[in-house]
């Protein structure tokens, strides 16, 4: 995945880029996302007929292959050059270390860990994941691992829905900035670290991302709230 200078290529983001996301397929359009899958070797799963006259049928195959090989949120320049203005960073779930590599290339001090890091070549027990290895150091390590890098900027990038990863982080997290990739609530994170940010942190800027269709993740970039002064 590196590109003719040598340089880890944002394979994701290319191939969302190719895709048209309307919010309505045509059926012109349909066949163009059909013939851009099949260039890219993704299976669709339906046969070609169904995949142009159905409803984004072969965008959702895009999205199911981005996020067994590569990530479940798509980086873009932007994105990542916000990970290197808040650097040094630890990541906490960071799956294949996609984002990571990327913010690390474009000198992001980044440490990243996930519970069970993808193994090229190995079954994993998570379920979506189709293991083609990590494409940075991960180390083994969840929430708990917080506690040693106090001084970092917090990133947390599509923690599992209805999960306490996030919010497990959020609580043993005595530092100053938080990065959230998600949803407003949504399809990411629990009800507990959303209270949680409410409560405690407050966001200081928002980027956009792209969005796969029907999705609302952004890139949140949090600061902790003073404590008032009684």
């Amino acid at each position: 995945m590196t590109n003719s200078n040598g340089r880890f290529e944002n394979v994701l983001l290319k191939l969302w880029k190719e895709l048209p996301h309307e919010i309505m397929l045509g059926r012109a359009k349909s066949l163009e996302t059909v013939r851009t899958l099949k260039r890219w070797g993704i299976p669709l799963g339906v046969p070609e007929k169904v995949a142009a006259g159905g409803f984004a049928i072969a965008e959702f195959a895009a999205r199911d292959y981005a996020t067994a090989h590569w990530a479940w949120a798509v980086p873009d320049e932007q994105a990542i050059r916000t990970l290197v203005q808040c650097s040094p960073i630890v990541e906490i779930g960071a799956g294949t270390g996609y984002w990571a590599r990327l913010a690390a290339e474009a000198g992001a001090d980044i440490v990243a860990y996930d519970s069970r890091p993808p193994v090229a070549g190995r079954k994993n027990a998570v379920a979506w994941a189709i293991e083609t290895g990590t494409f940075f150091p991960v180390r083994r390590g969840g929430p708990g691992m917080v506690r040693f890098h106090q001084d970092r900027t917090l990133f947390l990038c599509w923690p599992p829905h209805s999960h306490d990863m996030a919010f497990d982080s959020l609580r043993r997290y005595k530092g100053g900035r938080v990065i959230y990739v998600g949803e407003n609530g949504g399809c990411t994170a629990d009800d507990q670290f959303h209270d949680l940010l409410d409560k405690h942190w407050g966001a200081v800027k928002v980027v956009a991302i792209p969005q796969w269709h029907g999705l609302h993740d952004r890139m949140f970039i949090f600061k902790r709230k003073e404590k008032r002064r009684r």
